[in-house]
């Protein structure tokens, strides 16, 4: 009866550690966000736009659609755009129906035209180009903007620059707590990347005019993005 008695308080204690917390939350820790910012202007820009074109006929307009839009392409070529930033993004033809009234009737005569719309974007590799091209575009015939989108070139070494800054920063300021406290960072438990605000296409919407009598290009500003990269660290602390 002794023995037993002697042994019950050892695994009373035992099994109550079969409860404890886990390692990581038990012992101490230290979680930081880390975080790196950068302004950049875009130096590229897409222009997406269109030529519509109506006719009696379906290759009355078809004839007529062409017909600008080699305009348009030769005189891309003439500023200097390359082919391959030419790109064909959409081609539809529409039958629409008519009703015109008639002051001799009651009634109204019905009549089809057909409507075509050729959908062009073109990708140019200076920013300050694409005011002056717009209006190029726009005496050539275009007569439908979808907007300019601007973009960055080597986006992703950019951004893999701006991840590690992030890391840095994060180490910094565990560093700085840690010592603080009179500790040192041990192993990193978790590293996560925290919902960042990435390199994406800004849009901006191009409403042409005609005619232009006071200038040879549209006024068009690309501005700067702010970027910014975190990311989430948790460090295990050793005395």
């Amino acid at each position: 009866m002794i023995r037993l008695f002697l042994v019950l308080p050892f695994l009373f204690i035992w099994c109550d550690g079969c409860h404890a917390e886990p390692l990581r939350d038990s012992a101490p820790s230290l979680t930081i966000m880390g975080e790196a910012v950068e302004e950049l202007a875009p130096d590229m820009a897409i222009l997406r736009f269109g030529v519509v074109s109506e006719g009696s006929t379906a290759e009355g307009a078809a004839l007529d659609s062409a017909r600008i839009g080699e305009g348009v392409i030769r005189e891309l070529e003439v500023i200097g755009v390359n082919k391959a930033d030419i790109q064909t993004e959409g081609f539809k033809l529409t039958p629409i129906s008519i009703q015109d009234h008639d002051p001799k009737s009651k009634g109204g005569i019905d009549r089809k035209i057909y409507r075509l719309t050729n959908e062009l974007s073109v990708r140019l590799r200076s920013v300050q180009q694409a005011g002056e091209i717009v209006r190029k575009l726009v005496d050539r015939g275009v007569n439908s903007f979808q907007g300019v989108f601007y973009e960055y070139s080597n986006s992703a070494e950019k951004l893999d620059t701006l991840r590690a800054a992030a890391v840095r920063d994060a180490y910094r300021q565990a560093e700085v707590y840690a010592s603080a406290a009179g500790l040192r960072l041990g192993r990193i438990l978790e590293m996560k990347p925290v919902q960042n605000n990435l390199m994406q296409s800004s849009f901006m919407d191009a409403k042409a005019a005609s005619p232009f009598p006071d200038s040879n290009s549209i006024p068009l500003s690309a501005g700067r993005q702010r970027i910014r990269i975190q990311i989430l660290i948790v460090w295990a602390l050793a005395h």
